[in-house]
Protein backbone atom coordinates (compact mmCIF):
# COMPACT_ATOMS: atom_id res chain seq x y z
CA UNK A 1 0.00 0.00 0.00
CA UNK A 2 1.48 3.48 -0.51
CA UNK A 3 -0.06 6.68 0.55
CA UNK A 4 0.86 9.85 -0.96
CA UNK A 5 -0.71 13.00 1.00
CA UNK A 6 -0.10 16.83 -0.57
CA UNK A 7 -1.12 19.99 0.35
CA UNK A 8 -0.81 23.64 -1.28
CA UNK A 9 -1.77 26.91 0.02
CA UNK A 10 -1.76 30.20 -2.12
CA UNK A 11 -2.04 33.62 -1.87
CA UNK A 12 -3.54 35.90 -4.96
CA UNK A 13 -3.79 39.33 -4.86
CA UNK A 14 -5.89 41.47 -7.82
CA UNK A 15 -6.06 44.76 -8.97
CA UNK A 16 -8.69 46.44 -11.25
CA UNK A 17 -9.01 50.04 -12.38
CA UNK A 18 -11.40 50.87 -15.29
CA UNK A 19 -12.83 54.48 -16.56
CA UNK A 20 -15.85 55.30 -18.06
CA UNK A 21 -16.13 58.06 -20.62
CA UNK A 22 -19.40 58.74 -22.91
CA UNK A 23 -19.42 60.03 -26.27
CA UNK A 24 -21.83 62.39 -27.72
CA UNK A 25 -22.41 61.31 -31.80
CA UNK A 26 -23.45 64.94 -33.02
CA UNK A 27 -20.80 67.36 -31.29
CA UNK A 28 -18.41 64.14 -30.92
CA UNK A 29 -17.39 65.82 -27.63
CA UNK A 30 -16.39 63.22 -24.92
CA UNK A 31 -17.20 62.99 -21.22
CA UNK A 32 -15.26 61.73 -18.24
CA UNK A 33 -17.60 59.14 -16.17
CA UNK A 34 -16.97 57.32 -13.16
CA UNK A 35 -14.06 55.81 -12.26
CA UNK A 36 -13.61 52.41 -10.41
CA UNK A 37 -11.38 50.59 -8.84
CA UNK A 38 -11.00 46.84 -7.21
CA UNK A 39 -8.70 45.69 -4.55
CA UNK A 40 -8.87 42.37 -2.97
CA UNK A 41 -6.75 39.29 -2.09
CA UNK A 42 -7.70 35.80 -1.74
CA UNK A 43 -6.24 32.38 0.23
CA UNK A 44 -6.78 29.01 -0.37
CA UNK A 45 -5.95 25.97 1.53
CA UNK A 46 -6.10 22.47 -1.19
CA UNK A 47 -5.05 19.08 0.82
CA UNK A 48 -5.07 16.20 -1.43
CA UNK A 49 -4.74 12.55 -0.74
CA UNK A 50 -4.05 9.59 -2.94
CA UNK A 51 -4.04 5.77 -1.19
CA UNK A 52 -3.22 3.34 -4.17
CA UNK A 53 -2.91 -1.02 -3.79
CA UNK A 54 -0.86 -3.29 -5.20
CA UNK A 55 -3.21 -6.26 -5.45
CA UNK A 56 -0.33 -7.84 -7.55
CA UNK A 57 2.57 -7.54 -9.62
CA UNK A 58 0.50 -6.65 -12.39
CA UNK A 59 -2.83 -5.04 -10.68
CA UNK A 60 -2.52 -1.85 -9.08
CA UNK A 61 -5.86 -0.46 -7.35
CA UNK A 62 -6.07 3.41 -6.21
CA UNK A 63 -8.40 6.15 -4.78
CA UNK A 64 -7.71 9.96 -5.31
CA UNK A 65 -9.00 13.08 -2.97
CA UNK A 66 -8.03 16.04 -4.78
CA UNK A 67 -9.19 19.85 -3.64
CA UNK A 68 -8.33 23.20 -5.78
CA UNK A 69 -9.65 26.36 -6.50
CA UNK A 70 -9.75 29.49 -8.48
CA UNK A 71 -8.90 32.82 -7.97
CA UNK A 72 -11.56 35.52 -7.67
CA UNK A 73 -11.22 38.91 -9.61
CA UNK A 74 -12.71 41.79 -11.02
CA UNK A 75 -14.69 41.56 -14.42
CA UNK A 76 -13.42 44.97 -16.19
CA UNK A 77 -16.46 44.24 -18.69
CA UNK A 78 -18.81 44.42 -15.45
CA UNK A 79 -22.45 46.15 -16.82
CA UNK A 80 -21.76 49.25 -13.76
CA UNK A 81 -19.05 50.61 -11.38
CA UNK A 82 -20.62 49.02 -8.48
CA UNK A 83 -20.75 45.44 -9.84
CA UNK A 84 -17.09 46.10 -11.34
CA UNK A 85 -15.84 47.28 -7.49
CA UNK A 86 -18.00 44.18 -6.03
CA UNK A 87 -15.64 41.52 -8.47
CA UNK A 88 -16.53 38.16 -7.81
CA UNK A 89 -15.24 35.44 -5.06
CA UNK A 90 -13.18 32.26 -5.71
CA UNK A 91 -14.37 28.88 -6.93
CA UNK A 92 -14.15 25.84 -5.55
CA UNK A 93 -13.82 22.43 -6.17
CA UNK A 94 -13.32 18.81 -4.66
CA UNK A 95 -12.25 15.47 -6.56
CA UNK A 96 -12.79 11.98 -6.55
CA UNK A 97 -11.58 9.56 -8.67
CA UNK A 98 -11.12 5.55 -8.19
CA UNK A 99 -8.94 3.44 -11.09
CA UNK A 100 -7.36 0.26 -11.78
CA UNK A 101 -3.63 -0.05 -13.90
CA UNK A 102 -3.36 -3.22 -15.38
CA UNK A 103 -1.32 -5.68 -17.49
CA UNK A 104 -1.67 -8.81 -18.76
CA UNK A 105 -0.63 -11.39 -21.24
CA UNK A 106 3.12 -11.33 -20.30
CA UNK A 107 2.79 -7.18 -21.06
CA UNK A 108 1.46 -8.02 -23.93
CA UNK A 109 -1.90 -6.27 -23.08
CA UNK A 110 -2.16 -3.15 -20.25
CA UNK A 111 -5.91 -2.08 -19.12
CA UNK A 112 -6.36 1.03 -17.11
CA UNK A 113 -10.00 2.14 -16.27
CA UNK A 114 -11.30 4.87 -13.59
CA UNK A 115 -13.94 6.74 -12.66
CA UNK A 116 -14.58 10.35 -11.51
CA UNK A 117 -16.88 12.99 -10.03
CA UNK A 118 -15.68 17.10 -9.30
CA UNK A 119 -18.08 19.14 -6.94
CA UNK A 120 -17.90 22.82 -8.32
CA UNK A 121 -18.95 25.17 -5.82
CA UNK A 122 -19.37 29.22 -6.01
CA UNK A 123 -18.99 28.47 -9.69
CA UNK A 124 -17.71 31.44 -11.52
CA UNK A 125 -20.59 32.38 -14.18
CA UNK A 126 -21.18 35.03 -16.64
CA UNK A 127 -25.03 35.62 -16.11
CA UNK A 128 -27.96 37.95 -17.19
CA UNK A 129 -27.78 40.89 -14.33
CA UNK A 130 -30.58 42.70 -15.77
CA UNK A 131 -34.02 41.44 -15.49
CA UNK A 132 -35.05 43.53 -18.74
CA UNK A 133 -32.07 43.54 -20.80
CA UNK A 134 -30.86 40.13 -21.43
CA UNK A 135 -27.47 41.89 -23.02
CA UNK A 136 -26.67 43.05 -19.89
CA UNK A 137 -24.66 40.47 -18.15
CA UNK A 138 -21.90 40.01 -15.15
CA UNK A 139 -19.93 37.41 -13.41
CA UNK A 140 -20.52 36.05 -10.16
CA UNK A 141 -20.22 33.20 -8.16
CA UNK A 142 -23.97 31.66 -9.20
CA UNK A 143 -23.79 27.83 -8.42
CA UNK A 144 -22.51 24.63 -8.52
CA UNK A 145 -21.92 21.72 -10.56
CA UNK A 146 -21.24 18.72 -10.82
CA UNK A 147 -18.78 16.42 -13.61
CA UNK A 148 -18.65 12.80 -13.24
CA UNK A 149 -18.07 10.18 -15.91
CA UNK A 150 -15.37 7.18 -17.05
CA UNK A 151 -11.85 6.68 -18.72
CA UNK A 152 -10.29 3.51 -20.44
CA UNK A 153 -7.16 2.88 -21.96
CA UNK A 154 -6.04 -0.06 -23.72
CA UNK A 155 -2.78 -0.93 -25.57
CA UNK A 156 -2.23 -4.41 -26.92
CA UNK A 157 1.02 -5.44 -28.84
CA UNK A 158 -1.47 -7.72 -31.63
CA UNK A 159 1.77 -9.30 -33.10
CA UNK A 160 5.68 -8.54 -33.17
CA UNK A 161 6.08 -4.63 -34.07
CA UNK A 162 1.87 -4.06 -34.16
CA UNK A 163 0.57 -2.30 -31.53
CA UNK A 164 -3.14 -1.33 -31.18
CA UNK A 165 -4.23 1.77 -28.86
CA UNK A 166 -7.89 2.36 -27.49
CA UNK A 167 -8.83 5.63 -25.43
CA UNK A 168 -12.50 6.12 -24.38
CA UNK A 169 -14.33 8.61 -22.06
CA UNK A 170 -17.69 9.46 -20.75
CA UNK A 171 -17.95 12.55 -19.35
CA UNK A 172 -21.77 14.24 -17.59
CA UNK A 173 -21.47 17.89 -17.02
CA UNK A 174 -24.21 19.68 -15.21
CA UNK A 175 -24.55 22.77 -13.90
CA UNK A 176 -27.02 21.99 -10.22
CA UNK A 177 -27.51 25.50 -9.67
CA UNK A 178 -27.51 29.00 -10.91
CA UNK A 179 -28.78 31.73 -9.44
CA UNK A 180 -29.10 35.46 -11.00
CA UNK A 181 -29.02 38.95 -10.31
CA UNK A 182 -32.77 38.54 -9.28
CA UNK A 183 -32.44 35.29 -6.87
CA UNK A 184 -34.31 32.70 -9.67
CA UNK A 185 -32.17 29.43 -10.05
CA UNK A 186 -31.78 29.21 -14.15
CA UNK A 187 -29.95 26.32 -14.15
CA UNK A 188 -31.92 24.86 -16.73
CA UNK A 189 -30.78 27.10 -18.92
CA UNK A 190 -26.76 26.63 -19.01
CA UNK A 191 -25.03 23.79 -20.01
CA UNK A 192 -20.61 23.42 -20.18
CA UNK A 193 -19.56 24.13 -23.25
CA UNK A 194 -17.12 22.35 -25.64
CA UNK A 195 -17.15 18.93 -23.37
CA UNK A 196 -18.74 15.51 -25.65
CA UNK A 197 -20.52 13.25 -23.82
CA UNK A 198 -18.97 10.30 -25.54
CA UNK A 199 -15.48 10.30 -27.27
CA UNK A 200 -12.85 7.93 -28.56
CA UNK A 201 -9.34 7.39 -30.52
CA UNK A 202 -8.42 4.11 -31.70
CA UNK A 203 -4.50 3.77 -33.26
CA UNK A 204 -2.69 1.25 -34.74
CA UNK A 205 0.93 1.51 -34.68
CA UNK A 206 3.49 -0.63 -37.10
CA UNK A 207 7.14 -0.65 -36.05
CA UNK A 208 9.63 -2.11 -38.91
CA UNK A 209 12.01 -4.46 -38.84
CA UNK A 210 15.10 -2.51 -37.73
CA UNK A 211 17.09 -1.14 -40.69
CA UNK A 212 20.15 0.18 -41.47
CA UNK A 213 19.36 3.64 -42.16
CA UNK A 214 16.62 4.42 -39.31
CA UNK A 215 13.82 3.14 -37.79
CA UNK A 216 10.58 3.17 -39.76
CA UNK A 217 7.32 3.64 -38.44
CA UNK A 218 3.65 3.70 -39.67
CA UNK A 219 0.46 5.10 -37.71
CA UNK A 220 -3.27 5.08 -38.51
CA UNK A 221 -5.79 6.39 -36.64
CA UNK A 222 -9.49 7.10 -35.82
CA UNK A 223 -10.65 9.40 -33.70
CA UNK A 224 -14.76 10.83 -32.37
CA UNK A 225 -16.14 12.96 -30.64
CA UNK A 226 -19.70 13.26 -29.83
CA UNK A 227 -21.77 16.13 -30.11
CA UNK A 228 -21.23 19.69 -27.37
CA UNK A 229 -22.75 22.59 -26.98
CA UNK A 230 -20.68 25.64 -28.19
CA UNK A 231 -22.61 28.59 -26.27
CA UNK A 232 -23.28 28.12 -22.34
CA UNK A 233 -26.52 29.68 -22.63
CA UNK A 234 -29.61 27.88 -24.51
CA UNK A 235 -32.27 30.87 -24.13
CA UNK A 236 -32.27 32.50 -26.56
CA UNK A 237 -29.88 30.68 -28.94
CA UNK A 238 -28.50 26.90 -28.58
CA UNK A 239 -25.26 26.60 -30.47
CA UNK A 240 -24.42 22.83 -30.69
CA UNK A 241 -21.38 21.58 -32.33
CA UNK A 242 -22.07 17.90 -34.42
CA UNK A 243 -20.31 14.79 -33.78
CA UNK A 244 -17.75 14.50 -36.20
CA UNK A 245 -14.89 11.86 -36.97
CA UNK A 246 -10.94 12.18 -37.96
CA UNK A 247 -9.23 9.40 -40.14
CA UNK A 248 -5.21 10.25 -39.60
CA UNK A 249 -1.96 8.88 -41.27
CA UNK A 250 1.73 8.94 -40.67
CA UNK A 251 5.03 7.39 -41.94
CA UNK A 252 7.99 7.96 -40.20
CA UNK A 253 11.25 7.40 -40.86
CA UNK A 254 14.20 8.43 -36.94
CA UNK A 255 17.34 8.23 -35.96
CA UNK A 256 18.95 8.08 -39.87
CA UNK A 257 22.45 8.26 -39.18
CA UNK A 258 24.08 11.29 -39.58
CA UNK A 259 27.65 12.38 -39.19
CA UNK A 260 26.57 14.65 -36.61
CA UNK A 261 23.42 15.55 -34.80
CA UNK A 262 20.00 13.46 -35.54
CA UNK A 263 17.70 13.70 -38.39
CA UNK A 264 13.90 12.39 -38.82
CA UNK A 265 11.54 12.40 -41.65
CA UNK A 266 7.49 12.26 -41.69
CA UNK A 267 4.75 12.19 -44.20
CA UNK A 268 1.14 12.75 -42.68
CA UNK A 269 -1.88 13.25 -43.95
CA UNK A 270 -4.92 14.90 -41.03
CA UNK A 271 -8.69 13.88 -42.20
CA UNK A 272 -8.11 11.66 -44.72
CA UNK A 273 -11.86 11.39 -45.63
CA UNK A 274 -12.21 14.78 -45.81
CA UNK A 275 -14.92 15.20 -43.29
CA UNK A 276 -17.02 18.87 -43.26
CA UNK A 277 -17.36 19.59 -39.44
CA UNK A 278 -17.04 22.73 -37.58
CA UNK A 279 -15.58 22.78 -34.63
CA UNK A 280 -17.88 26.08 -33.12
CA UNK A 281 -21.00 28.15 -33.31
CA UNK A 282 -21.46 31.26 -31.73
CA UNK A 283 -23.00 34.65 -32.70
CA UNK A 284 -21.81 37.35 -33.96
CA UNK A 285 -24.53 39.52 -34.74
CA UNK A 286 -26.05 36.76 -37.07
CA UNK A 287 -25.50 33.06 -36.38
CA UNK A 288 -21.82 31.91 -37.24
CA UNK A 289 -19.79 28.96 -36.60
CA UNK A 290 -15.89 28.12 -37.80
CA UNK A 291 -15.21 25.05 -39.70
CA UNK A 292 -12.47 22.35 -39.06
CA UNK A 293 -9.46 22.31 -41.51
CA UNK A 294 -10.31 20.31 -44.63
CA UNK A 295 -7.79 16.84 -45.83
CA UNK A 296 -4.07 17.88 -45.80
CA UNK A 297 -1.24 16.46 -46.45
CA UNK A 298 2.54 17.52 -45.74
CA UNK A 299 6.25 16.37 -44.58
CA UNK A 300 8.20 17.36 -41.72
CA UNK A 301 11.75 17.12 -41.97
CA UNK A 302 13.64 17.73 -38.21
CA UNK A 303 17.66 18.01 -38.10
CA UNK A 304 18.66 18.48 -34.66
CA UNK A 305 22.65 19.11 -33.76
Amino acid sequence: MHVTVGARWSRDERNAEIAETSESLDTQIVTPGQPGTGDNDFSNFSPSFIVAYDYSYDVNLYAKFVSGYKTGGFNVRASSIANFEAGFDPEELVSYEIGAKTTWWDNRLRINAALFQADYDDIQINVQSDINDPSITDVLNAGKAKMAGAELEVTALLVEGLTANLNYGYTDADYEEIIDATGQDIADDFRFTNIPKHSYNLDLEYQFPELSIGDLVATIGYSWQDEKFSGSSINPDTYITDDYGMLNARLSLSNIAMPQGDLRIAAWGRNLEDEEYYIAHFNAGVPGAMFGEPRSYGVDIVYEF
